[in-house]
């Protein structure tokens, strides 16, 4: 019994993060995120198989510094946590089916939207303060003028003058849709932002790694699924 706990515990309990295999780029994200929580003399949780979806830190509503991702480019680690074998020893496809590229790609990202959805989004509560933040990029920069996402107002918004710091939305636990800027994006603006916001709701302030910089200043232009696959296969 004692064993079977052990091995439960190896698996589904705290452990270090190896990112060894991942570029440069990951590796210095994740010592970058080390380095902040540290200085907080806190910890940090991170999602695993999701290593190339993070890409910052937030402060939450209990002011606790955790790890951000990005929804799609979650979607996208699991699809290729699969393996390139998936179809053969996951699925039960013909070789007709296998063929259609088309077909199996929409299958792919259909399992592994709801393995995402199901076994990492429904798991984060349970981490409480420190549970990292998953939230969902604009797929394009019409949505980015919108008043609404998935027909729901978008709380801490500010005005147009801030939308190219703007990258998503965040659904807390009230299921409320609530705006993601990017702090680095926004620099001594912030301030003018939370004035016009006054008590209302606030939004997301996501703090991008260094490693970053460059990739995210090209969030002011667009915002779209291609700009954020380019963080993701960083």
């Amino acid at each position: 019994m004692n064993e079977e706990k052990k091995k439960l515990e190896e698996v589904f309990g705290p452990h270090e993060v190896d990112v060894s295999a991942f570029s440069g780029t990951v590796q210095k994200r994740f010592a970058e995120a080390t380095d902040r929580t540290n200085a907080a003399d806190d910890y940090m949780l991170f999602i695993d198989d999701m290593e190339r979806a993070m890409i910052g830190t937030a402060k939450n509503e209990s002011g606790v510094t955790v790890a951000v991702y990005e929804q799609e480019l979650g979607i996208k680690c699991k699809m290729d946590s699969y393996g390139p074998d998936w179809a053969d020893t996951i699925g039960d496809y013909t070789e007709e089916q296998k063929a259609d590229e088309g077909f199996m790609h929409s299958e792919l990202y259909t399992m592994a939207y709801e393995d995402f959805s199901y076994n990492t989004l429904r798991s984060l509560p349970y981490q409480y303060e420190h549970a990292p933040i998953v939230f969902e990029a604009f797929h394009d920069d019409n949505e980015r003028g919108d008043a609404t996402r998935w027909d729901e107002p978008i709380l801490g918004r500010g005005d147009s003058r801030f939308d190219d710091a703007l990258l998503g939305t965040y659904e807390n636990s009230d299921c409320q849709y609530v705006a993601v800027y990017d702090d680095g994006l926004l620099g001594d603006r912030e301030a003018d932002l939370l004035k016009e916001l006054g008590d209302g709701p606030k939004p997301i302030f996501i703090n991008h790694f260094t490693v970053d910089n460059e990739r995210f200043e090209t969030f002011r232009k667009e915002v779209s699924e291609e700009t954020m696959e380019k963080l993701l296969y960083a």
